[in-house]
């Protein structure tokens, strides 16, 4: 058995659609649609002209409409809050007190009203607070995004005559797809890295469930205007340099010109994403030396830079990889070009694991 499902992602640069059959455990994909997003209509996930939006895009969502008409959002922004959290003395068969005590722990943590907000949130684990194993409690995934935004994908829905199923969170969804692929199972760690135009966001699943979540305000947008700075050229002149050369061996003796240029002006923006990624994997090796991050792989638009998985290997010393496989398309062909780089959290949007 399997149920036909549509997943929309908006990006500040591109909406991302995918259709699918969600199986029992994963999902078939049978089509993509990748389409620029019309400048100023969704900066930070929040869509700001709904029903613009719908018409510029009525070709896809004609395509997603005849396929399916139950949609998966999701929800990627920097103003969507996630963390792991601890709850002491309470155990997984408290469902009753949960969800509340998730709701108080996310007005604190994250410091908002919860009224402003939808918050939910998935137990990943029951645990030991300290040295002596005297607190017990659970760990929770929570999750809480802005109701303004919500609002922005029911209304666009409407206009697109589909219904929303459910909002998935990015990170949720960049998780699902990577251990659907057979990464990060019992026993193991590994995160996901996914570079898009304004904003990275890294995931970390452990033990088959995603676990630590962090944005950093660096993509493949900071990247290019690094390269038109350094070059005093166009944007558009320093996004076609940056798809040219990326990071190349051109900093060796024999290379020069704008190759080099490029290179040192990609490099210069990726090692500070780098920097704050590494503190950001100490914090989780610090609360899990026994469970060291074992992969990294690699998604979205930004990471589709030459060389880029050879440049980050060298900074962490562990296996990445460049996340291209869409899947079963159609006839049960396999798509395997760059082109999947931009669809992991679509595609994790369509899975239940």
């Amino acid at each position: 058995m399997f149920q036909k499902l549509g997943a929309i992602d908006v990006g500040s640069c591109n909406i991302k659609m995918a259709r699918g059959r969600r199986l029992i455990r994963g999902a078939i994909c049978d089509g993509v649609s990748l389409i620029h997003t019309p400048d100023g209509m969704a900066p930070n996930g929040l869509i700001t002209q709904p029903k613009e939006l719908a018409a510029a895009l009525e070709e896809p969502v004609r395509e997603m409409r005849d396929y399916s008409a139950e949609i998966v959002m999701i929800a990627a922004s920097d103003k969507v809050l996630a963390r792991r959290m601890f709850l002491p003395n309470v155990t997984r068969s408290a469902s009753r007190t949960i969800g509340g005590l998730v709701r108080d722990a996310a007005e604190r943590e994250f410091a908002i009203e919860s009224d402003d907000y939808t918050i939910d949130y998935k137990v990943i684990g029951e645990a030991v607070k300290n040295a002596e194993k005297s607190v017990k409690g659970i760990f929770v995934m929570t999750v809480a995004v802005p109701n303004d935004i919500i609002r922005s994908y029911s209304e666009f829905l409407r206009e697109c005559g589909l219904s929303c199923r459910s909002i998935d969170f990015s990170g949720n969804a960049l998780v699902k797809q990577v251990l659907s692929e057979g990464a990060g199972r019992a026993g193991r760690s590994m995160a996901v890295v996914d570079i898009g135009h304004k904003a990275t966001s890294v995931a970390i699943a452990s033990n088959g469930k995603f676990q630590y979540y962090r944005a950093f305000p660096y993509g493949g947008e900071a990247m290019t205007l690094a390269i038109a700075d350094r070059l005093k050229c166009s944007v558009e002149q320093a996004e076609d340099m940056k798809k040219k050369y990326g990071i190349m061996p051109c900093d060796e003796v024999g290379f020069a010109g704008q190759c080099v240029d490029v290179s040192h002006a990609v490099k210069a923006v990726l090692s500070r994403l780098a920097g704050e990624i590494s503190e950001f994997f100490d914090f989780y090796v610090e609360r899990n030396a026994d469970n060291p991050l074992e992969r990294i792989t690699l998604s979205g638009g930004g990471a589709m830079v030459k060389n880029l998985d050879e440049f980050m290997v060298k900074i962490y010393n562990i296996p990445i990889s460049k996340r291209t496989r869409v899947g079963s398309m159609g006839r049960g062909k396999d798509t395997n070009n760059e082109i999947g780089m931009y669809f992991t959290s679509c595609l994790g949007a369509l899975k239940t694991i």
